[in-house]
């Protein structure tokens, strides 16, 4: 018996956010799906962070515990057999058994992609066109928002917590027709991320007056925007301090590879 960490990308557009909802497609029903069928028994999941429906992920981590004798480097290859196209494993590794992706977590990092410019057909599920952004505007509201507050009303119902203090460091980085707008920290409410982008670009597009993210933190939600689409969300990266995972790639065992 081994538990085994896999990262995991996804393109969320097909799915009804992450965690599992009967009768719905989500990652996590798709994912636990394919991995009982390889245990040949049910598998429930541990998972990092739970994205919501059209988030992205490019560095998701889900563990489970298996009682199979596989070849760390033969999942790849049984995973791509049952997986569908919108998810991919891309690094597995061995963890100790009671490793759990969350709550041995240091920090997550999502990102919010905005486009000053019209977006292709090929980009349009990926990126969120806002027009006459002033990014100047968006720096100092930036400033704002970074540090530690209480995110309470920058939350949606659901999923209640007893600790709404979050420590979060906001960042944006312009590259060219691009906003990118990093979110570090080691929890997110419900929501927050969504609705902070939201409001940051009501400010910056004028709908909304200097200072609104500090009046919201306050308890002002009048002055709280609506909710960013989900397209223009990625979950970037999780981040571990605490203990050394031996993370193995795919490109180490592409068993196509005739060369």
């Amino acid at each position: 018996m081994r538990k085994i960490a896999f990262v995991v990308e996804y393109d969320g557009t097909g799915f009804h956010g992450f965690q599992y909802q009967p009768g719905l497609r989500t990652v996590q029903g798709v994912l636990e799906k394919a991995i009982s069928t390889v245990e040949n028994r049910d598998v429930r999941l541990e998972y990092a962070s739970r994205t919501d429906t059209g988030v992205h992920a490019l560095y998701q981590v889900i563990s489970f515990v298996s009682n199979r004798d596989i070849p760390i480097l033969r999942w790849f290859h049984i995973m791509r057999g049952l997986l569908p196209s919108d998810i991919r494993v891309w690094r597995v590794a061995y963890v100790p058994l009671d490793f759990h992706p969350q709550r041995t977590l240091h920090e997550k990092e999502y990102i919010y992609r905005l486009s000053l410019c019209p977006t292709s057909v090929f980009e349009r599920n990926y990126v969120w066109w806002v027009r006459n952004v002033d990014i100047e505007k968006l720096r100092r509201e930036i400033k704002l928002i970074s540090g530690t507050h209480d995110f309470k009303y920058f939350s949606k119902k659901g999923a209640p917590r007893k600790n709404t203090v979050r420590t979060v460091d906001v960042s944006l980085t312009k590259e060219g027709k691009y906003v990118i707008l990093s979110f570090r920290s080691s929890g997110f409410l419900y929501g927050m991320v969504r609705l902070i982008v939201g409001t940051l670009v009501d400010v910056a597009t004028g709908r909304l007056p200097e200072g609104a993210t500090r009046y919201v933190l306050n308890g002002n939600i009048n002055m709280r925007g609506k909710s960013a689409p989900a397209r223009g969300l990625i979950l970037k990266e999780i981040r571990y301090n605490e203990i050394d995972i031996k993370w193995q790639e795919e490109c180490e065992s592409d068993e196509d590879n005739n060369t």
